[in-house]
């Protein structure tokens, strides 16, 4: 959990306290370290992702991308029919944060 927080913390983004109900994580990793993750919280057959970070300097090679299919793959493993995106904070949005 440590590394998803760094990166989430490098990204201006914070870890969800997810209560009782069933989390999900997905991790991207580079030479041992994680430039990359995906948070989601399954509730009955829907998933509902919160937090999606990939470290600037890896960001433009389609990472995020990755991350939330493995994410929307092992939730339908896991029973759901529904995904949504729910957000309710992001960094200030910035050129290098949309990807070309």
């Amino acid at each position: 959990m440590q590394g998803i927080a760094q990166v989430l913390e490098a990204c201006g983004l914070t870890l969800v306290d997810a209560g009782e109900v069933s989390r999900l994580y997905h991790v991207a990793e580079f030479e041992r370290r994680i430039v990359g993750c995906a948070y989601g919280e399954q509730h009955g057959r829907t998933l509902a992702i919160h937090t999606v970070a990939v470290l600037p300097e890896f960001r433009g090679r389609w990472l995020a991308t990755y991350i939330v299919s493995a994410l929307l793959m092992r939730a339908r493993a896991g029973g759901c029919l529904n995904a949504t995106v729910l957000t309710n904070e992001h960094p200030a949005s910035s050129p290098d944060m949309v990807s070309h």
